[in-house]
């Protein structure tokens, strides 16, 4: 049903090349790319105190990287250790927490953790980015769309040491990961 109805269709569109490379393998049809967006007015450098806390906005399931941003968090040194932040749908009992709150957390972070296993596009990693908070994502999927990697964020594997090392890193040079962030800002703008 699902290839009769991509072949009847007039126009497809996708959310990012990735997921049309899907639609592509799956239907043989050759959708149009039309991006999300992020209302850059709202997601924005609110300019308050960071905390010493690493974001992380998922349910804390396996394909979402959670068991992942746990393991890298413990590797980190204790002396400079972040809390993990994590914002999870469930723990809100009204659903997605309103706009102005998530913009909040992403403020008072110093980088975002995205680590889907399977994320099309990345919604988390460009609202971060609009904040001027760096990323670290998986390098799989939509992240390799909304990723600079050593730009804006990191791409990394999926092994938490990694992880722990790329937020050491930022951690210890707080001026760059300033600057991926502000980097992170223009591009989110830009595109």
């Amino acid at each position: 049903i699902d290839r009769e109805n991509a072949i009847a269709a007039g126009f497809i569109t996708c959310i990012s090349c990735f997921g049309r490379e899907l639609v592509i393998q799956a239907f043989d049809q050759y959708p149009k790319v039309s991006y999300l967006g992020v209302d850059t007015n709202m997601f924005k450098n609110l300019n308050i105190n960071k905390k010493n806390q690493i974001l992380f906005i998922g349910q804390k399931f396996k394909m979402n990287g959670y068991e992942h941003a746990q393991e890298a968090i413990r590797l980190v040194s204790k002396n400079i250790r972040p809390e993990l932040k994590i914002l999870s749908i469930s723990d809100n009992k009204n659903g997605r927490l309103p706009d102005k709150e998530v913009v909040r957390l992403y403020n008072e972070s110093l980088i975002t953790l995205s680590l889907s296993n399977f994320d099309t596009f990345g919604l988390v990693a460009l609202e971060s980015l609009a904040c001027e908070v760096p990323v670290i994502a998986f390098n799989v999927a939509g992240y390799r769309e909304t990723i600079l990697d050593g730009k804006t964020g990191f791409l990394v594997d999926f092994d938490p040491k990694e992880i722990a090392d790329k937020i050491t890193f930022l951690l210890k040079n707080p001026k760059i990961a300033q600057q991926m962030g502000k980097t992170g800002r223009k591009w989110a703008m830009k595109n």
